[in-house]
């Protein structure tokens, strides 16, 4: 793969419009995205602001875009630890799935400035999690 076609360490600045982040599991969870118990007041909790992170790579592979997150969580001490069903409860336990979701849309749309389009859809390859 050559320098160009990624990015690494990713920074991004997300502006939160007024939300529940109860709707949000919800919203999550009827996308069959997991997520782990939360105390039913967070879920109450209203949110609105700014959301700051940074997306570990991004890379282009036949003109698609792909985001990656290292985790670097010991799961065991053995390879068979690292087999779906513990990188699973993982992702579940720590709540990577809504992790991955804030990642898509700063992607989505750091990349619809970029190309100055709104129609970026087709330009989604993915997102990986590697332990």
């Amino acid at each position: 793969m050559q320098r160009g076609q990624r990015l690494n360490e990713l920074a991004f600045d997300l502006r939160l419009h007024e939300g529940r982040l109860g709707d949000l599991v919800r919203w999550m969870q009827g996308h069959r995205m997991p997520m782990p118990s939360l105390d039913p007041a967070l879920l109450a909790e209203r949110f609105k602001g700014h959301l700051r992170g940074v997306i570990d790579l991004v890379f282009e592979h036949r003109g698609r875009f792909h985001v990656v997150d290292w985790k670097s969580n010991h799961l065991g001490w053995h390879p068979s630890d690292y087999h779906h069903d513990g990188m699973a409860q993982a992702m579940v336990a720590h709540g990577y799935h809504l992790q991955h979701l804030i990642y898509a849309i700063a992607w989505r749309r750091h990349l619809q400035r970029l190309v100055q389009r709104h129609d970026v859809d087709h330009l989604w390859g993915g997102a990986y999690v590697l332990f």
